[in-house]
Order: C-alpha cells, then sequence, then structure tokens
C-alpha cells in the first residue's frame, strides 16, 4: 500500500457517520428529497444526520435506526455505520438527547405524562 492510499484510507476512517452517509449519497447520485421518500425518514432528520448532530434526534434509537436505514439505501455496510454511530453517540453521552415532558414522566413514574393535558403530581412534567 503507497503512503498516498494510507492517507486516504486514513480520512475515510475519520470521518463521521453522518459525512459518510452524504458522501455516499452524493456519489450516487441522490437528493435528501429522494432519500426522504425511499426511506420515508423525515427529510429534517436526514439533514440533522448528515450534519453529524445524532444527539439532536429525538432518541437514540431513532439516531441508530435511522443511520442504519440510511446506510442501507446508499449501500454502505449497516453495521459498520451503526457501530459508528453508537460510538458518536457515547461521545455526546454527557449531553442528553433531547426530552419530553412524557419521557421525564416515565423515567419517575408518573403515568400523566401531559397526555390529554393531564399534568404530572409532581408538576414537573
Amino acid at each position: 500500500m503507497s503512503d498516498e492510499e494510507y492517507l486516504e484510507e486514513e480520512v475515510v476512517t475519520h470521518t463521521g457517520v453522518g459525512a459518510r452517509l452524504k458522501a455516499a449519497r452524493e456519489e450516487r447520485g441522490l437528493d435528501l428529497t429522494q432519500v426522504a421518500a425511499e426511506t420515508r425518514i423525515p427529510q429534517r432528520h436526514l439533514l440533522t444526520i448528515e450534519n453529524g448532530a445524532l444527539s439532536d434526534l429525538p432518541a437514540r434509537t431513532y439516531a441508530v435506526g435511522f443511520s442504519r436505514t440510511y446506510a442501507r439505501l446508499v449501500g454502505l455496510d449497516e453495521r459498520e455505520i451503526v457501530d459508528q454511530a453508537r460510538m458518536e453517540l457515547a461521545k455526546t453521552k454527557n449531553a442528553p438527547l433531547r426530552q419530553t415532558s412524557s419521557s421525564r414522566a416515565i423515567r419517575h413514574g408518573c403515568r400523566a405524562g401531559g397526555w390529554r393535558g393531564s399534568r404530572c403530581s409532581r408538576g414537573s412534567c
């Protein structure tokens, strides 16, 4: 392997999930509208992924699942993308994912969670 090939490989392995997915999408000649239609992932979430902001998605499950689906569509190794997404999320673990009132309610056992206008007995939900 020449030095040039080694450097090129090094760059590819250190890019984020979003950058890799975007590059693969562009290589296939797809735009975000097409990806959104084929994957049924909202375009705003695709943009969030491509911008490398996985922790800004509603939950970790969305980040991992959407990354997997996106990878499948653009022909990348799903497992590799999912592993990398999990590593990126672990790095930002101290920064919590966006939280809704119902997720706060579930954490402390409240059943109200703001559903149908009801309020938590603790008043924090």
